[in-house]
């Protein structure tokens, strides 16, 4: 009988705490379609990466590979090449990256197929939290908290996904944000922000009962599971 009661008392807290942050977290459920089909809108409309300085350039000729290489772009902007020279690469996007080596290169190779991909970014924004894969990103000009967290994999189930926390650095003191979904476009990351995506109330209720039952000392002899909420 004692551990029977034991069980019952630990169900009985359990669902205190679990009521607790489900009432506190209601406000970061999902509110509405239109909501939800805004917010993916947002999510998609991300402007095209702007080379550099310090970034990493992939230059690819699939019909003449011997000429393939990897460059850094130089604090002056420029990159080296072995088949187009010499010539300034920061702010364009790799795709007119591409075409101006298409040209240069056109003196040595005849209709030049060039594909650019930025390898390593210089600049980067990090996500953490209750997204699908936490990491960093590549930062380009007008990158929103949104846009980022969606190039990381979107929102995991468990995320509150109305409110972003951006932790911003500058003159070396750090800052917290909290950015609202309904400005989330207004509010444009810098290079280095971190992004974190909170628990929703139920997920941090579920947490909790957890780490509060693994607290308890089990009464000797018992083998029945604790119950989950």
């Amino acid at each position: 009988m004692k551990g029977k009661w034991f069980l019952l008392d630990v169900w009985r807290i359990s669902l205190v705490i679990f009521g607790a942050f489900l009432v506190a977290g209601c406000s970061g459920l999902p509110r509405d379609f239109a909501t939800v089909s805004r917010v993916m809108s947002q999510a998609v409309q991300s402007p095209p990466y702007a080379i550099q300085k310090g970034d990493t350039i992939e230059i690819k000729f699939p019909y003449t590979e011997n000429f393939n290489e990897d460059v850094v772009v130089r604090t002056d902007g420029h990159i080296t090449t072995r088949v187009a020279g010499e010539f300034e690469a920061a702010n364009l996007t790799p795709e007119q990256l591409g075409e101006v080596i298409r040209q240069k290169a056109s003196n040595r190779l005849k209709d030049p197929l060039v594909v650019v991909n930025v390898k390593h970014s210089a600049l980067r924004v990090y996500v953490g939290g209750e997204v699908t894969t936490p990491g960093f990103v590549a930062y380009r000009d007008g990158m929103t908290a949104l846009q980022a967290v969606f190039e990381r994999g979107g929102f995991r189930d468990t995320a509150q996904w109305d409110k972003l926390v951006v932790l911003r650095t500058e003159d070396k003191t750090t800052r917290l944000m909290e950015v609202d979904i309904d400005s989330v476009s207004s509010s444009p990351l810098v290079a280095n922000d971190v992004v974190y995506v909170q628990k929703t109330g139920l997920a941090k209720a579920g947490l909790a009962v957890r780490q509060f039952r693994d607290l308890l000392p089990i009464p000797a002899g018992m083998t029945a599971p604790l119950p989950m909420p």
